[in-house]
């Protein structure tokens, strides 16, 4: 495992060091990029907490302390369950453009009255990326991309329907 990282490092460049690791060591199970880099995916807690985070994010102790620290960098949770799995975007995290986190501002701790019920978010319209040539990369855009049609779906009807969970076939 990697060593673990200095203090001085800030969350979103700590983020991206572990998501390029876990996939050389072998831990992919627990987070990894999806969505052609342009999202990432907690896909079980459990191997997160234990197997992955500690060795980047020392002060991290629980899952939620972990989601409340994407969100303080405005990161939007675009899938998620009650078990804690998600995936998540930020407009300037991608994978091959390492040089957009430089963008990253932490978001000003907001009035709770104030907040944006998350189906009231703008989220990023996926359709229009290109696709590489993996048939792995295809299924897994397509299955991001059907998700988030459902949430808009769903938004536009104003109906209420129960999350459905995550298809963990999908975001492997």
């Amino acid at each position: 495992m990697p060593e673990k990282s200095g203090a001085g490092k800030f969350f979103p460049s700590k983020l991206r060091v572990m998501l390029d690791q876990v996939d050389r060591l072998g831990l992919s199970r627990g987070a990894s990029w999806v969505s052609e880099g342009r999202a990432f995916a907690i896909h079980d807690p459990d191997v997160f907490m234990t197997d992955i985070a500690p060795h980047f994010f020392e002060k991290q102790s629980c899952i939620r302390s972990f989601h409340r620290q994407l969100s303080i960098w405005g990161f939007l949770r675009l899938e998620k369950d009650v078990a804690g799995r998600g995936v998540w975007h930020h407009k300037y995290f991608i994978q091959d453009k390492p040089e957009m986190i430089k963008l990253i501002k932490r978001v000003p701790v907001k009035n709770p009255k104030q907040t944006v019920p998350t189906s009231k978010r703008q989220l990023p319209d996926y359709t229009k990326y290109r696709l590489s040539s993996s048939p792995q990369t295809h299924s897994q855009v397509d299955c991001l991309q059907l998700y988030l049609q459902g949430i808009l779906l769903r938004t536009m009807l104003a109906v209420h329907l129960p999350s459905s969970p995550i298809n963990p076939a999908c975001i492997e």
